[in-house]
């Protein structure tokens, strides 16, 4: 599975990892003092474009429900929520 880095120095980061016709993206995050300045839409467009290259033609990520930010850039791009998840604490 070949992986995908992106990254704008310190301000932004993110990682996907094509998996036959998927890219998954994981771990975008975007520095508090870089926030609202296109750098996760940029990475996150260097690696939808590099999934392409590899063969990807679909992609999905997993968000925090509260990151209300981030929500609405995929939302903005297009993705849509298709399923949910929890972590259980003792």
């Amino acid at each position: 599975m070949p992986a995908v880095y992106g990254s704008l120095g310190v301000e932004a980061v993110g990682r996907g990892v094509v998996q036959g016709e998927w890219l998954g993206v994981y771990c975008m995050a975007t520095a508090a003092h870089a926030r609202r300045k296109g750098h996760a839409r940029r990475i996150l467009s260097a690696l939808l474009s590099h999934g392409r290259e590899q063969g990807a033609r679909h992609a999905y990520l997993c968000v925090v429900e509260a990151n209300t930010a981030a929500r609405s850039l995929y939302e903005r791009l297009g993705f849509t929520v298709s399923a949910r998840y929890h972590y259980r604490v003792r």
